[in-house]
């Protein structure tokens, strides 16, 4: 498929499911008013209800949900799948714009889709609609999943990147990862593992369901992967499964680093301002300062180092740290606003962070995770 063809007919679907939205919207507020009377007093309300559903049936019998599949039959999915890199930026846009319509339009009708507190006429009306929902399909869970890939972006193009708004809008792709007490990492260097704990905490799965070219272009146009040096190289994307994984990682390597560089520094420079240079000995959780003397001591078998104690910390310990109640209070309140957020951002990481240290393949979802909260906890700290 040439990638005019291709646009043309996202203007098609597009243009179809905008006239979904209008026609839904026109029914969608009276039938909820009227359910709303109903459950509160049904006497009186039933020639409401049976006039109301004489306009419905019509109106549903002029509904068209977007039928993906009716433009991409065949070999045409498969064109879509493989040779997505012929879309221009405009192609683009419009599938990631017209699929969140979409999305909304389809939550809407499944919910109305089940009982209604109405009599056997409307449950009639309720299947109505819920046959005009074409079944979940392999392209279904593409457009799903780029609606996702945009969400993730407005979410991380916001100036406020750890509040609670922010965090609410992530959670519905990434999962929540409040409630979550310790992270298994190793259990978690297993690929399969890792994928089944993401989904348990609640990620979203059709973000999986992209094809390796389309996921990095819907990451690179929503303005998530970053600067297009970041991270993977486009023309990874032709390598196998298997090596494209530890690519990933390796790419993922310095960015890491970095960060961790670059945190350290932080926290470093802003306990010493509030506690002196000595900071180390009065506000570490127990056990950390004599295990950062141990990990010193051991390089210095091998060379001196003049490194502060902070730079042989633990990964793991960098949230110990920030989240301990008077530190908290003293001087990370203002930078990262609320515990249990940092708290989800650092456990995101925690299971992608571990896979790189160890050499083992990251996937998709392993991306998604690093590319939002390092964003996320740099911003905080002010880079």
């Amino acid at each position: 498929m040439e990638s005019k063809d291709f646009n043309k007919v996202i203007d098609q679907i597009t243009e179809q499911t905008q006239a979904t939205k209008i026609i839904f919207e026109s029914f969608q507020s009276p039938l909820q008013k009227l359910m709303d009377q109903f459950a509160k007093s049904p006497i009186g309300l039933l020639d409401s209800f049976e006039a109301e559903e004489k306009r419905r049936m019509q109106l549903i019998k002029s509904i068209a949900i977007p039928d993906w599949n009716r433009h991409f039959v065949g070999k045409k999915i498969s064109e879509l799948l493989q040779f997505s890199d012929q879309l221009n930026l405009q192609g683009l846009k419009g599938l990631m714009g017209c699929s969140s319509e979409y999305e909304k339009i389809r939550t809407t009708f499944e919910q109305l889709s089940g009982p209604l507190p109405s009599p056997t006429n409307w449950q009639l009306l309720a299947e109505g609609i819920g046959k005009a929902i074409p079944p979940i399909s392999q392209l279904d869970r593409i457009l799903l999943g780029l609606s996702g890939i945009s969400k993730i972006g407005s979410a991380l193009n916001r100036v406020q990147l750890l509040d609670d708004q922010t965090a609410e809008m992530l959670r519905p792709q990434l999962g929540d990862w409040r409630q979550i007490q310790a992270i298994p990492l190793e259990l978690l260097l297993d690929d399969g593992n890792r994928s089944t704990f993401y989904t348990e905490r609640g990620f979203n799965i059709n973000l999986s369901s992209l094809p390796r070219q389309t996921f990095y272009d819907a990451t690179e146009f929503a303005q998530i992967r970053g600067s297009k040096a970041d991270y993977s190289e486009k023309n990874q994307t032709n390598f196998p499964d298997a090596d494209v994984g530890i690519k990933r990682a390796s790419a993922a390597h310095p960015k890491l680093v970095d960060f961790e560089r670059k945190l350290r520094k932080f926290i470093d420079q802003k306990m010493t301002s509030v506690f002196g240079k000595d900071w180390a000995k009065q506000r570490l959780p127990e056990g950390i300062l004599d295990q950062w003397k141990k990990n010193k001591a051991t390089r210095e078998k091998h060379s001196n180092s003049d490194d502060p104690l902070i730079d042989f910390s633990d990964f793991t310990h960098y949230l110990v740290i920030i989240v301990r109640n008077d530190n908290w209070k003293e001087v990370f309140e203002s930078y990262f606003q609320r515990k249990e957020t940092v708290q989800e951002s650092f456990f995101r990481l925690y299971p992608v962070r571990n896979c790189v240290m160890h050499s083992r393949p990251i996937n998709q979802d392993d991306e998604l995770f690093l590319f939002a909260e390092l964003r996320r906890l740099l911003r905080a700290i002010g880079d």
